[in-house]
């Protein structure tokens, strides 16, 4: 009589219980692989968004001043009688900006831009008279202070006293300084942005 070896069923069952756990996670790496892949690509998105955003905002700036001086420059050149009674006036209403040595650290200068904003916020208390944009150039101390101011359009002249610029500059110094660009706007907002360039017509 012949007798048949019993060792399959074991084996088997041993092979199953082993292979159950590793087909019952892996559905879970593959949600915590898809959900990390998932975080990083909206990281990475919004990363490069900001980088966007932060480019257009500069070029805006440059293009705003780039505008400026082409406004001055047409004025200058269709009405030469006006734009030399705006110069006389603008001479008699400015501060003098003296050739001082100029500040370029890029995060004294951003903490200066924020100290500007402040005080010409903090400052302008009086509704706007104006139906044109205000476009200054101020130049401010390494300490904050407003040290001078140039108006860069015929407006900006006119209508100087709705500004609390007159009355934040102090004076004309040696002192090394950052200049920025504020514009005040007829509907309220002001925008202080580092200077680029010379945009003076």
């Amino acid at each position: 009589m012949t007798t048949k070896p019993v060792t399959a069923t074991p084996s088997t069952t041993a092979a199953n219980v082993a292979v159950a756990p590793k087909t019952a996670s892996s559905p879970v790496m593959q949600i915590l692989c898809a959900i990390a892949l998932t975080g990083f690509t909206g990281f990475m998105v919004n990363h490069w968004r900001q980088q966007l955003t932060n480019h257009a905002r500069d070029l805006e700036i440059a293009e705003q001043q780039q505008a400026i001086a082409a406004t001055e420059t047409t004025e200058a050149v269709g009405t030469p009688v006006e734009v030399a009674v705006e110069t006389a006036t603008l001479t008699a209403a400015e501060s003098a900006t003296p050739e001082a040595v100029k500040i370029t650290d890029p995060a004294q200068i951003e903490a200066l831009r924020a100290q500007v904003y402040e005080q010409l916020d903090r400052g302008w208390t009086t509704v706007p008279t104006f139906s044109e944009r205000l476009v200054y150039r101020v130049s401010v101390k390494a300490g904050g202070a407003i040290s001078s101011y140039q108006a860069i359009n015929p407006v900006a002249v006119k209508a100087l006293g709705d500004t609390p610029l007159a009355i934040a500059a102090s004076a004309p110094t040696s002192e090394p300084v950052a200049d920025f660009i504020a514009i005040f706007t007829p509907t309220g907002s002001l925008q202080v942005n580092p200077w680029i360039g010379d945009a003076t017509p």
